[in-house]
């Protein structure tokens, strides 16, 4: 479970202070994809960096699993991101020396996982995104969409309980984006991770268990309906 209790975060400047976020307090439960919606600039990527502990809160508290996530010593927090927890990006950010494959099989070599069972879920994965076939590609012989569906193989790998993707589907055109949404729901449903997708998407609201929407430095609940009104908590 991850929960936040009266977050807040403050960028400073100064003299200045820009309050970002405010008083935020939720809780994510496995098996549940969540979409994060609201205008750009709301603070969706302040938020999710917080929650993958990439930055701390100015006021409140976020707790994985009975840790705040800010008091991790470093080596917690490098198993909590290598184990535990997995970030998709806009972009894919693959290493352009290696291969798919290898690409995808780095996180689980670093985690200790024998060669052979990393390249055997990497298979699955890529199969599962509708990639197989390109396991010896280069990177830059792919489509973005194709890029993307690797970084998404990549980041599922270890299969993680708590997933973080930062408007993944921004750049991609249809198909891409409901293979890449399709199977990252399936990793909420039926591994029970808790999946949080930032998101101005439609199809990404339509697929969320539950939406919520960021504006003004609040969250607050939505219908996961993208023709329904929202409802504040």
């Amino acid at each position: 479970m991850l929960t936040l209790t009266a977050v807040s975060k403050v960028f400073s400047l100064l003299q200045h202070r820009n309050p970002v976020l405010q008083g935020i307090t939720a809780t994510f439960q496995p098996g549940t994809l969540y979409a994060i919606t609201g205008p750009s600039g709301a603070g969706k990527s302040t938020l999710l960096a917080l929650l993958a502990g990439l930055d701390v809160p100015t006021e409140g508290q976020i707790v994985w699993n009975d840790k705040p996530v800010a008091s991790m010593t470093r080596t917690q927090a490098t198993g909590f991101l290598l184990h535990e927890c997995a970030l998709i990006f806009q972009y894919p950010y693959l290493i352009g020396e290696l291969s798919v494959l290898e690409n995808c099989i780095l996180k689980g070599l670093a985690a200790g996982i024998p060669l052979h069972e990393c390249q055997k879920r990497a298979r699955e994965l890529l199969t599962l995104l509708g990639i197989e076939g390109h396991e010896q590609a280069m990177p830059l012989t792919l489509s973005g969409g194709e890029q993307q569906r690797v970084a998404v193989a990549r980041a599922l790998l270890l299969q993680p309980k708590l997933v973080i993707a930062d408007e993944p589907t921004a750049h991609l055109d249809e198909q891409n984006k409901k293979i890449i949404i399709d199977t990252l729901a399936h990793c909420a449903h039926a591994n029970g991770a808790i999946v949080i997708i930032s998101s101005h998407d439609d199809y990404v609201r339509s697929r969320a268990d539950q939406v919520y929407g960021l504006a003004n430095g609040a969250l607050s609940l939505h219908s996961p309906n993208p023709h329904e009104p929202g409802e504040p908590t």
